[in-house]
């Protein structure tokens, strides 16, 4: 997952990281972008925060129950951040 948003989201880095969570974001000129990934027993949440000059602040949250397989969720958040974002600018 890790590797994904980083490939992702080139801007961002590893902020915070412990056994149970991640921190993965950046802050700019423009706005700022927050992944928050956590595991509790047989599930992990991911939230997904953004905020743009532009745009404003957003926010998309998921969770999924292990065992899933690491690419089913992938597929599952680039199409929700894509949706959204597409959204976002259809309403502006």
């Amino acid at each position: 997952m890790t590797e994904f948003i980083l490939s992702e989201f080139p801007n961002c880095e590893i902020i915070k990281e412990d056994n149970a969570s991640i921190t993965i974001g950046y802050e700019g000129v423009n706005g700022s972008t927050y992944f928050y990934i956590e595991r509790k027993s047989k599930m992990i949440s991911i939230l997904y925060r953004t905020e743009t000059t532009v745009f404003g602040k957003h926010e998309l949250e998921w969770k999924f129950y292990e065992p899933m397989e690491q690419e089913t969720i992938i597929t599952k958040i680039k199409k929700d951040i894509s949706d959204y974002n597409t959204k976002i600018k259809v309403d502006f």
